[in-house]
């Protein structure tokens, strides 16, 4: 192997006055790893490349002895042969290789790199992770681009095996472009898992209701909800779309934690807007459905009663969970008792009606 690193190495060595001993153990290697660097019979991990740069204060370019014009010569005469006519995956698989120990901080080979090995038809992708793992995790601990940390993250997500799936899944923001969620449904997708992809799909189509009712219909600051007969009407039309959905014939399903809080914001809603009676009757039905709700025996699995939401059940448990269907009467007790949001209760809050509704959620309070 010749590779300029080597000689570059062992001068910095050399000038620094160390020996392979103490460079190796500033670096956390063996001494032999350092001897076979220096020998030109193995190449540092790309894990190492900044640490030996910054070791010897010297930029990664100058470690490689390439200056500013030999990078971009390198990177140009790449992409020529990387889109020349006629030329195989695997003739490409090999300069992209070459490409990235040459140039190992160089991030849009590295991520060439990744995507060919998760596509590659000549190596099968078991023996090409682990080389995927460590650019991937290079790229996301190195790249300030939006974009690349998203591909690096959907390419890994689709590729990775079950064991290893939630280390790229935990970098995701659950950003509404980029969720978890459609990470999963596409994943499984496109590793023909029918059944885990209909169940994501319904998963997804409920989050995305979810974030309808409260996005498009919760929020006072938006266009919709700036005042109290607004959010009445936005709150009468989420108890609409829930019931399209449902079975009315009873209120023991999927829904009873959704329907019962919306009826909450529908009742402040028409306090606000000076419908009282409107207000305890939404007030007092969204207490009925909490009531219900808590007397149910932890584990009770609840459905949704509708096709577009066969596979998907909510479990009815005390402990707060993002996978579980959830609602201490901690909850609805602050929304009817603490004012900061909740204004709108302002004017009944003292009366025996409104106080009796509070009372009923206090008993299952522990």
């Amino acid at each position: 192997m010749n590779y300029p690193i080597a000689e570059t190495i062992r001068r910095l060595r050399r000038d620094k006055d160390i020996t392979q001993e103490e460079l190796a153990n500033a670096l956390g290697v063996t001494y032999q790893s350092v001897s076979r660097w220096e020998n030109a019979q193995a190449y540092p991990d790309i894990e190492q490349i900044p640490r030996l740069a910054a070791y010897f204060g010297v930029t990664t370019d100058l470690l490689f002895g390439v200056d500013k014009d030999t990078r971009e010569g390198k990177l140009r005469a790449y992409y020529d042969k990387y889109w020349s006519k006629g030329i195989t995956d695997k003739e490409r698989l090999a300069i992209t290789r070459e490409i990235v120990r040459e140039i190992p901080d160089a991030i849009d080979p590295m991520f060439d790199l990744i995507y060919q090995l998760s596509f590659s038809e000549t190596e099968p992708i078991e023996k090409n992770l682990p080389e995927m793992r460590k650019y991937a995790h290079y790229i996301l601990d190195h790249s300030d681009s939006r974009n690349d940390r998203f591909q690096v993250i959907k390419i890994m997500a689709l590729a990775e095996t079950d064991e290893f799936l939630e280390d790229w899944l935990s970098y995701i923001p659950n950003e509404r472009h980029m969720s978890r969620a459609d990470l999963l449904e596409e994943r499984y997708k496109h590793r023909n898992e029918a059944d885990k992809s209909n169940y994501q799909q319904q998963i997804n189509l409920f989050n995305d209701l979810e974030h309808l009712f409260l996005e498009r219909f919760g929020k006072r600051d938006a266009k919709h909800y700036k005042n109290a007969a607004a959010g009445m009407a936005g709150q009468t039309i989420v108890l609409q779309i829930i019931d399209t959905l449902r079975d009315t014939s009873t209120d023991i399903d999927g829904w009873i934690v959704r329907r019962a809080f919306t009826y909450l914001r529908l009742a402040s809603a028409a306090f606000g807007s000076g419908h009282k009676e409107e207000g305890y009757a939404a007030l007092e039905k969204g207490v009925d459905l909490y009531e219900k709700f808590w007397q149910l025996p932890d584990g009770t699995e609840l459905e949704f009663h509708t096709p577009v939401l066969d596979l998907v059940k909510q479990t009815k448990t005390e402990k707060w969970g993002d996978n579980d269907l959830t609602m201490p009467p901690s909850i609805p007790h602050r929304c009817l008792t603490v004012p900061k949001g909740w204004e709108w209760f302002n004017g009944v809050r003292e009366e025996e009606r409104f106080q009796e509704q509070v009372r009923r959620i206090e008993k299952y309070m522990k």
